[in-house]
């Protein structure tokens, strides 16, 4: 396994039972994105409990250890090559809910679609735009997630983070920017939970509004294994237009396809590798920039390749 990772096992085995052999080595990541691509991370590790969360960040702090916390792996494109440090994700045990009158303080592993069911089951509506949307609570405080006009930043409040030396924060609402799928978080924080704002309503108008999510995502998103818009919308217009408009649906580069249904989503056929992805959103930035003069940024994020000699 290698030097730290026996270290970490130690570690691991230290911290209480159980928690040792969760550790997974070698561990394909495509079988954690919803792309179903990426090489093997060097360890990785599910922890329920914020004391296990906790040594294993400080072992990598100490040990100059680079690690990747991830959610439903939804947004991201992983290397062929792998991750050579600690993937770390978030399970059950940081999947709590709190709610007090209207105001829901939510664990950051919550997947998005228990979250919409929860509040809908407690009357409580200002979820309904998330849904069918892959990812965790976590994961979308971190991008700001939205969609149809409508972001999670409208309806957070205090975030709860913790930092790599065991440092616990609650960080205010006016303490954080939330921008379109940005946010001013720390790099190097944990999101551990958040306060959600939202308001009392009738069941049946929560669901009509879900209903009217669901019916929109379905019509407009296509099928298969994909990460969702891989670039963000300029200011005034929408990625998918431009892309279309440089004539690039049904462009492939191996198993990767711009999609036919929503020029915006790249779709993994079968066997598509990163580089096929890689090249492809290349090619589609430079089209697009050919034809319309507006250069593309990605919103899916690109976990590439990085050196043996890691730090934090």
């Amino acid at each position: 396994m290698g030097n730290w990772t026996k270290l970490l096992e130690q570690a691991l085995t230290d911290q209480g039972p159980g928690l040792a052999t969760a550790l997974r080595c070698d561990e394909p990541l495509s079988r954690h994105t919803t792309f179903r691509i990426g090489g093997p991370a060097r360890a990785f590790l599910v922890v329920d409990r914020l004391e296990d969360l906790k040594a294993v960040l400080a072992f990598c702090r100490n040990q100059r250890v680079v690690w990747k916390l991830i959610g439903a792996g939804s947004n991201l494109l992983v290397s062929d090559q792998g991750f050579p440090g600690v993937v770390i994700r978030l399970g059950s045990g940081f999947a709590g809910l709190k709610v007090e009158d209207s105001a829901v303080q939510a664990e950051a592993g919550m997947p998005l679609a228990d979250l919409v069911e929860q509040m809908r089951a407690r009357s409580l509506s200002g979820v309904e735009f998330l849904w069918g949307i892959p990812g965790t609570l976590g994961g979308a405080l971190r991008m700001n997630a939205g969609a149809y006009g409508q972001e999670i930043g409208d309806i957070a409040g205090n975030v709860s983070v913790v930092f790599p030396d065991g440092r616990e924060a609650v960080l205010s609402r006016k303490e954080m920017r939330f921008c379109y799928r940005r946010t001013s978080l720390p790099e190097d924080a944990v999101i551990l939970n958040a306060v959600l704002k939202l308001r009392p309503a009738e069941t049946e108008e929560i669901e009509r509004k879900t209903a009217d999510f669901k019916k929109r995502r379905l019509e407009s998103q296509p099928k298969g294994a994909s990460a969702g818009c891989v670039f963000r919308n300029p200011k005034g217009d929408a990625a998918g237009r431009l892309i279309d408009q440089a004539g690039l649906k049904g462009r492939r580069i191996g198993d990767a396809v711009v999609s036919t249904r929503h020029a915006n989503f790249i779709i993994n056929q079968g066997s598509a590798r990163f580089s096929d992805v890689y090249q492809l959103m290349e090619l589609i930035r430079l089209k697009v920039e050919a034809k319309s003069g507006v250069v593309l940024e990605p919103e899916v994020e690109i976990l590439a390749a990085l050196e043996k000699t890691d730090s934090r």
